[in-house]
């Protein structure tokens, strides 16, 4: 359609008019590209992180191999289609110790984040709730916790409880408690002042009740996602752990222990330290990835931007 029947006066608003949808047009399709490529992410996250949980969960259903069966006759064998990842210098197929190293990392990562995220939301919780010298014992500690390297803390906590999957948890429990308190606290201390939090204490509601039923199940969207964020980072200091002899100890298999196991076959032997580790950098990024979509999603100010 062309401007040739509209009078000369009205033509400068028809072309802005015009030019306005078009700039609209513009800014909409790249914000509609940036979607697409961020549902493409996340889908693809998924699946790499469904893959491993499930080789993890079912590793019968991925190999044949037991993780700790040694064959002389094959030992540095690079990938094949008989070991898709290929044998380290005891003829052990890598793909075999990579899914029972990644079952344990993550069963690992899951209970600690699991007690780490009770312990933490617990404490953050009171320290809302009672302000005070409560308020100020736990930050304290948490401040204190925050000075201290995550994995310096934890080599001497394992140098001096020792080494096992159970001191593992409780080690990398108390490395990152004071992560979730600080995130929890200042989710509950907008919850405190809430006018449903003061009517259920005018009504006579006992402290403990109101911290269960009224500020709990409102912080619960902030802890699905520090949780999921903090699996990767837990499973990243399992693995430091184990890399540096700290963790799981062999024979069983770790993908830390796996990596470390390949330090001196790189020039020769490379799949031994590679594979592992490229599987470790999938399931963290995969679980990044979730945790950055479900904080944009269940933030009230960022989901808009979808």
């Amino acid at each position: 359609m062309t401007n040739a029947g509209i009078p000369a006066k009205s033509r400068p608003a028809t072309d802005a008019a015009n030019a306005a949808r078009s700039a609209a047009v513009l800014m909409v399709l790249p914000k509609r590209r940036r979607q697409w490529a961020q549902s493409a992410l996340v889908s693809v996250a998924a699946a790499v992180l469904a893959l491993i949980l499930s080789a993890a969960m079912f590793p019968w259903a991925f190999t044949t191999y037991e993780p700790n069966a040694m064959d002389l006759m094959a030992t540095l064998q690079p990938p094949s289609f008989e070991h898709l990842f290929g044998t380290d210098a005891l003829g052990r197929d890598i793909l075999c110790r990579s899914i029972y190293g990644a079952q344990i990392s993550i069963f690992v990562a899951a209970c600690a984040v699991f007690v780490a995220g009770a312990v933490g939301t617990a404490l953050g919780i009171l320290a809302a709730y009672f302000r005070g010298p409560t308020d100020a014992i736990i930050m304290r500690l948490a401040d204190v916790q925050f000075s201290l390297p995550a994995v310096i803390l934890a080599m001497f906590l394992v140098g001096a409880i020792g080494a096992s999957i159970l001191n593992l948890i409780i080690v990398l429990t108390l490395a990152n408690w004071a992560r979730f308190a600080r995130v929890i606290r200042s989710e509950a201390l907008s919850l405190r002042t809430r006018d449903f939090v003061l009517l259920a204490e005018l009504a006579g509601a006992s402290p403990l009740r109101v911290m269960v039923r009224h500020i709990a199940p409102n912080i619960l969207s902030s802890l699905i996602v520090l949780a999921t964020l903090d699996v990767g980072v837990i499973v990243i200091l399992e693995a430091t752990l184990s890399f540096l002899g700290l963790g799981i100890r062999p024979p069983d298999p770790s993908l830390g222990t796996l990596i470390a196991d390949g330090r001196g076959y790189l020039a020769t032997a490379w799949w031994i330290s590679v594979l592992p580790g490229l599987v470790l950098m999938s399931l963290i990024l995969a679980c990044n990835t979730l945790g950055d979509y479900l904080r944009d999603r269940l933030s009230p100010t960022l989901a808009m931007k979808w």
